[in-house]
């Protein structure tokens, strides 16, 4: 009885934890992305490049949330084919290239975003910008950690 006790009550403490962890992570992120921008103002001497970089900032965020979109709806279609029994290897290449394909659309649309952002600061500012970009706002972590919650 005392070891079932401990064991809901480390359980319980372990699902609290989990939760908190994961709403902070995304308070997190909307702070950063925030930071983020007020870093661009502040960076980027010229206003009108600044508006154009946050411009770009804005299709990326619309970059990682369609990937997230991708991954999701490749995992659930995953999980349709593995469930059903009559489906065939062809059923799963074609799913897996479809995947693939807009998979390199999409790190296509990211090198094109890049050099547009890179044409909009400095050397200097763009290394300020990516510094705090890899620190706090690493989009392949965004993109994996919001599909492992969203499915």
């Amino acid at each position: 009885m005392k070891k079932t006790f401990i064991f809901q009550w480390v359980a319980l403490t372990l699902v609290i934890f989990l939760f908190q962890g994961c709403s902070g992570t995304v308070k997190n992120t909307t702070e950063a992305r925030e930071t983020e921008r007020e870093l661009v103002h502040r960076t980027i001497e010229s206003p009108e490049r600044a508006m154009r970089f946050i411009s770009l900032l804005d299709q990326r965020d619309q970059l990682i949330n369609n990937q997230i979109e991708a991954v999701n709806h490749y995992r659930q279609q995953m999980k349709n084919l593995n469930i059903d029994y009559t489906a065939d290897r062809k059923s799963f290449e074609k799913a897996v290239a479809a995947f693939n394909k807009n998979r390199v659309q999409q790190q296509r649309l990211w090198v094109e975003l890049i050099v547009a952002m890179k044409k909009e600061t400095t050397a200097k500012e763009w290394k300020k910008i990516t510094k705090f970009q890899l620190k706090h706002l690493n989009a392949r972590e965004l993109s994996y950690q919001q599909t492992v919650e969203g499915v």
